[in-house]
């Protein structure tokens, strides 16, 4: 998943956690996040709800393909 729109790096992202590839940022080691708002905030340095600016290749947010995965568990 990647970001839905490009946000300028801020200052605060940790140094040497991502490091930037092409037009984005790649994290450089292993880390867990709480969040999904929290790796954005390591990877772009601005505080974004990462449920609906994370989105796959596809185009489709992170929210609704949890939405779409809730639904499917729901009826089965």
């Amino acid at each position: 998943m990647c970001p839905r729109r490009s946000f300028p790096a801020s200052g605060k992202r940790r140094s040497g956690s991502a490091a930037r590839q092409g037009d984005h940022y790649v994290l450089t080691e292993d880390a867990l996040f709480r969040t999904p708002s929290a790796v954005a905030l390591v990877l772009t340095g601005a505080h974004i709800n990462g449920r609906i600016e994370w989105i796959d290749p596809d185009g489709v947010a992170l929210k609704t393909r949890q939405i779409r995965s809730a639904e499917s568990t729901a009826t089965t």
